[in-house]
């Protein structure tokens, strides 16, 4: 038995196209964050603080600019919940 899937209105596929980029860079954050340990275990091994340094600057930097892409995409989000309450009133 196959059902029918229901037509989502434009507002709402445009919200969950958005939480899903919103899931993809916090996994790219994780990412990051993970390489970063695994770079990084070696050098602290040799205490080599200049490479650790360095590899924190670059993971942070590529957080950074995660960080802010989720803060647009959740600005959107809000924006587009606040026109869905706002449907029939």
């Amino acid at each position: 038995c196959v059902f029918p899937i229901p037509k989502l209105p434009p507002r709402i596929k445009q919200r969950t196209k958005l939480q899903a980029e919103v899931m993809y860079f916090e996994q790219q954050i994780k990412q990051i964050m993970q390489n970063f340990g695994v770079e990084c275990f070696p050098h602290m091994e040799q205490s080599n603080s200049g490479l650790v340094q360095q590899a924190f600057l670059n993971a942070q930097r590529g957080i950074e600019e995660y960080r802010a892409k989720i803060e647009e995409k959740n600005r959107e989000i809000n924006e587009l919940n606040q026109q869905i309450d706002n449907v029939g009133r």
